[in-house]
């Protein structure tokens, strides 16, 4: 049981290093691929780039290479769910800067002509082509700004450079044909660029910046992605942090199995004391056997990790898609090295775990260790002191390390309060047990022959505790975080529920996607716009528009739109002001909203200036209000959409909230919507009520992951009470050999262990409970304001105690059950055969 808890808690921090890793590594090397050789990339964030832009940079003396882009991640039609990342380039510029020429110049000359001239051609990842079962010269059906579109797959390349893209979810196209299909005539997402090495970076940058349009940046492909891999690495770290508590419960299993090995052979242990083996031979012993647990543990723990990794990918790179950016992962690469590293981490997590009791036997002098008679001592009161006061000094440390800042992102004065209240809580359980039980043991009544039986059960409870503590230790930190991470986790959903009934109106959503932040390169056509305006029993029409832009160096959403709409039918909360003069200033200034977690990241407050780059250049905007807000972990700004026209000069929306005169002809107005554009598009067409539960559905998917792991740690921790359990029965077989004597019956024996079982359990919730309830804070108030910025509501979650109690009960009577069946297998009479 020991090798199998440690495998367990070892195989949970794996799964999510490799699971989250592999998503990670998919989103680098997709943006590696697509940029190439490519060492810096001219942008304009937005409305992108005139083409005309191209023939001057490509004619620069110190560009070696320049290729011009156009891309866009469009659903596939009838594969609910895939998508498919289209790259519309010009092919004879693309050699010198991306490795997917080779797959093209290798074509047929009939295949490539018909990939030029064909209308609508394109070539397909021959991966996604095997998948979805697509030869060449057969149509593909996408969705682009919500009109179908079919294409015709003109060839199959290999998976090498951009077709590696999305896990090879990708087609490339001529950029003139892409251009069309896309809307972007005339404009480029990106220029991509490699330098000659004979000229000067720093004077080639500046001599190009010359050239550039007001609002254009020039910038190395790792520069855009370096926000969005800080945030998935941060939801990475939150979630390592807590399948650490699995590997924590596993290192209290594995010293109290130490523990207890070190007492049941204090004798042999004498003995080799007493034939010459050093202290550091014993504590060597020792410490080689734990080993041993650990390189057992390790393996079943990298085997177990790496299909728990696999199991949890799907939901993991959906969530990372639905809240960070698109990622196309399906395999999970099994590298020796990195396995070898977790390995020798699980070797070192037994090491540390047993040295203190390895220490503690090595230090016993062999006359003490053969001197002691059969079952074993409760340490003594000045020990217990000792556990008191160091625990009460980690609780005054959990309150101080509060206040240490974030570093480089990390909640580390979080993270270490956490660490401090969890030892502090274990290193009080057993002394103030103690103390409870001296003071419950006077009032027990001990009348009829059942309540006799469960106070046996209760008194071996109280004379035992201090070798069932660090089982119950473990136990109650893995009830504490399922306890804590409910209460978060309640609280957050009920704050975002209603934050979409304050800030998200409208009756409808009409776009060409659901709204969501990889929504934003899809616009809805103005043949749409004006059809939806055309209809009948339309009170007023909200239109959005969202995008990318850049703030103080770092990348900034924005989101436009009537926010006059706005202030007649939503309840933004704002963090301070009035709401009245802050709308007032956003609809007749230059001013805009803030989100709270981009007020805090970038330490702006209302009244402050906030510099948006804009297609004219930078911009200083008042800032009118800082808002609530959960739409996306970076935050945001909001602006009005006649402000947004001014300084971007783009009137491309990505879609409409419409407001009913009368609200419960919505079925009709949507049907009749549809309807009206059933020849032409396929719009996404939803209610508040469908948003409400698409926006709660990804926001449990989210934390699906988190209650797993809770199941995982709880399951380690019931292991060490099972495993404890047990070997205390050995410790007592005269004991139990003596009662079945006297007369005892089986199902007697039976209930005295199981109230043992059920004690340990019921006073490992007692702590757990209390320790979180104080870890709900940290995590509220503390770890997710560092980590995320955003700030959450408590609602104090009473079920979840109630359930958590019901839970740790029946599992620590069914944990008690083996060991009760050791106890009734043994032979009364080699129990008490020395008696």
């Amino acid at each position: 049981m020991t090798i199998l808890g440690l495998g367990l808690g070892v195989s949970v921090f794996i799964s999510i290093h490799l699971a989250v890793g592999a998503c990670l590594s998919s989103f680098k090397s997709t943006v590696q691929a697509v940029s190439g050789l490519a060492q810096w990339q001219i942008v304009q964030e937005g409305r992108g780039l005139d083409e005309r832009l191209f023939p001057a940079i490509k004619a620069h003396p110190a560009v070696q290479a320049a290729a011009p882009v156009v891309e866009l991640q469009v659903p596939l039609q009838g594969h609910p769910g895939l998508v498919l990342w289209i790259m519309g380039v010009d092919f004879f510029n693309e050699a010198q800067v991306r490795t997917h020429a080779p797959s093209l110049t290798s074509l047929r000359e009939p295949d490539f002509l018909s990939l030029l001239l064909t209308p609508q051609a394109i070539a397909l990842s021959r991966d996604l082509a095997r998948r979805l079962s697509i030869q060449p010269g057969t149509s593909l059906g996408v969705l682009i700004n919500g009109r179908p579109q079919t294409l015709t797959v003109a060839a199959l390349i290999e998976p090498e450079g951009p077709a590696r893209a999305l896990g090879g979810h990708f087609g490339v196209m001529d950029i003139a044909q892409a251009q069309e299909i896309m809307g972007k005539i005339g404009r480029l997402d990106r220029i991509d660029l490699v330098l000659n090495s004979e000229y000067s970076v720093a004077t080639t940058i500046e001599s190009l910046q010359k050239l550039l349009p007001p609002g254009a940046s020039l910038l190395q492909p790792s520069d855009r992605q370096a926000g969005t891999e800080r945030m998935v690495r941060s939801y990475q770290l939150n979630l390592l942090a807590l399948s650490f508590i699995a590997v924590l419960v596993s290192m209290y299993l594995v010293y109290n199995v130490t523990a207890l090995s070190v007492v049941r052979r204090r004798k042999d242990l004498g003995i080799l004391r007493s034939l010459g083996m050093l202290p550091n031979q014993i504590l060597h012993l020792i410490l080689w056997e734990s080993a041993g647990y650990g390189l057992l543990g390790g393996l079943l723990g990298i085997g177990g990790g790496y299909l728990l990794a696999r199991v949890i990918l799907g939901t993991i790179s959906q969530t990372i898609s639905d809240l960070y950016v698109l990622v196309g992962v399906t395999d999970i690469p099994f590298l020796l090295p990195e396995m070898a590293l977790f390995l020798l981490g699980a070797v070192g997590v037994a090491l540390v775990s047993a040295y203190i009791p390895a220490r503690q036997a090595s230090r016993l002098q062999p006359r003490e260790i053969i001197a002691q008679g059969p079952g074993f001592f409760t340490p003594p009161p000045s020990r217990q002191g000792r556990f008191f006061w160091a625990g009460s000094v980690l609780l005054i440390l959990t309150g101080l390390l509060l206040f240490i800042p974030p570093w480089q992102g990390l909640p580390l004065g979080g993270l270490l309060a956490t660490l401090a209240l969890i030892l502090g809580c274990s290193l009080w359980l057993s002394p103030v047990t103690h103390k409870m039980l001296t003071l419950i043991t006077p009032g027990l009544s001990l009348r009829g022959k059942r309540r006799k039986v469960r106070h046996l059960g209760y008194r071996y409870f109280e004379y035992a505790l201090d070798k069932m503590a660090v089982s119950m230790a473990a136990l109650m930190t893995a009830t504490a975080m399922l306890i804590s991470v409910s209460i978060m986790i309640n609280s957050f959903r009920q704050t975002v529920d209603q934050w979409i009934d304050q800030s998200i109106s409208g009756d409808l959503l009409v776009g060409p996607v659901f709204p969501s932040n990889q929504g934003d390169f899809q616009f809805l056509e103005p043949e749409a716009i004006k059809g939806i305006e055309t209809l009948s029993g339309i009170k007023d029409i909200y239109y959005y528009r969202g995008f990318l832009t850049t703030s103080q160096g770092q990348p900034v959403r924005l989101w436009s739109g009537n926010l006059a709409v706005i202030q007649r039918y939503s309840r933004l909360a704002f963090t301070a002001g009035n709401p009245e003069e802050i709308y007032r200033q956003v609809l007749t200034r230059e001013a805009v909203l803030l989100s709270e977690v981009l007020a805090n990241r970038l330490k702006v407050r209302a009244g402050d200036a906030i510099i948006l780059l804009t297609a004219l250049g930078p911009h200083s905007f008042r800032v009118a209000g800082v808002f609530y807000d959960y739409r996306t972990e970076g935050g945001g700004v909001w602006m009005d959409r006649a402000v947004f026209l001014k300084w971007w000069q783009d009137e491309r929306i990505n879609g409409v909230r419409l407001y009913l005169e009368e609200p419960g002809r919505l079925s009709r107005i949507r049907e009749s919507l549809l309807k009206q554009f059933s020849d032409r598009y396929d719009l996404v067409v939803i209610s508040h009520r469908e948003l409400r539960e698409q926006i709660l559905l990804i926001f449990d998917q989210t934390f699906r992951v988190t209650y797993a792991l809770e199941a995982i740690a709880i399951l380690v921790a019931f292991l060490g009470i099972i495993h404890t359990s047990s070997i205390l029965i050995l410790f007592r077989e005269k004991e139990l050999g003596i009662l079945k004597a006297l007369g005892a019956l089986p199902g007697q024996v039976r209930m005295m262990i199981l109230t043992e079982t059920g004690l340990m359990g019921l006073f490992s919730f007692f702590w757990g409970g209390w320790a979180g309830s104080l870890l709900s804070l940290i995590l509220i108030l503390v770890i997710n304001k560092q980590s995320f910025g955003w700030t959450i509501q408590l609602y104090w979650s009473f079920g979840v105690y109630g359930q958590s109690l019901i839970l740790i009960l029946i599992s620590s009577i069914v944990a008690g059950l083996v060991p009760a069946s050791i106890a009734l297998r043994a032979k009364m009479e080699q129990q008490i055969r020395e008696e």
